[in-house]
């Protein structure tokens, strides 16, 4: 353990050991988190590392193949745990309040949300086992978590890297009711030609960076319809 390196999304040209992320730490903090994925350049741009970023927590990137099949033995370092950030419920604070922008911040009521959460149900279907609203997520619309009792993501890696027969389980598509897209929504006119566009490709968006999308090139033709409508 003490030989390992990382990058992280703080320093992420630098190698760092386990102890070197300890010692950087913030005050207080209680674990070690991190991210898994394929490719580190898209993983920074995962709406799992809002939150963190946003209170200033380091998470080390893991990509290498290797990574997943490590993480199911390494799961302490020193008294600290380590806590994939992808998890459904990430061990970190909500959000810092900031009062003065909280007054001023647009919000929707109870009536909005469940429109716009029954607006995704019935556009999506079983494609998603269930959406509800999050707290974590900063500028992001919406993003995917696996539901309770699943393959843990390490798992579902090594599975896949072994070619292994096994389901992808129905992700959670949870969203930002902060987010203005999510807010246009939830008062759109049920009418709007739009509509089950900006439900796809929020959905397709997200699929996208798990790095879960089958087929990214079928979202080309509704891109340049919504570009369309746009310009209109």
């Amino acid at each position: 353990m003490p030989l390992v390196r990382f990058h992280s999304v703080k320093q992420p040209q630098k190698w760092l050991s386990l102890e070197d992320y300890v010692l950087g730490m913030k005050e207080g903090q209680k674990k070690i988190y991190y991210i898994l994925g394929d490719d580190e350049r898209s993983v920074l741009h995962s709406p799992h590392l809002e939150a963190f970023r946003h209170q200033e927590f380091d998470v080390l990137v893991m990509t290498d193949p290797l990574d997943p099949f490590m993480l199911l033995r390494l799961h302490k370092f020193q008294e600290f745990e380590l806590t994939n950030v992808a998890s459904e419920a990430p061990a970190t604070p909500e959000p810092a309040a900031d009062a003065a922008a909280n007054e001023n911040e647009k919000k929707l009521d109870e009536a909005e949300v469940k429109t716009v959460i029954d607006l995704f149900k019935a556009q999506l279907g079983e494609r998603v086992s269930e959406v509800r609203t999050t707290e974590r997520l900063v500028e992001s619309p919406a993003r995917l978590t696996d539901p309770e009792g699943t393959l843990n993501p390490e798992l579902q890696r090594v599975y896949r890297l072994l070619n292994k027969e096994y389901e992808v389980p129905q992700k959670v598509l949870e969203i930002n009711p902060k987010h203005a897209i999510i807010q246009r929504l939830a008062v759109l006119d049920p009418e709007s030609p739009v509509k089950e566009m900006i439900i796809e490709q929020v959905y397709e968006n997200a699929l996208l960076i798990e790095g879960l999308h089958p087929d990214p090139a079928s979202m080309i033709e509704r891109i340049q319809k919504l570009m369309e409508k746009a310009l209109d």
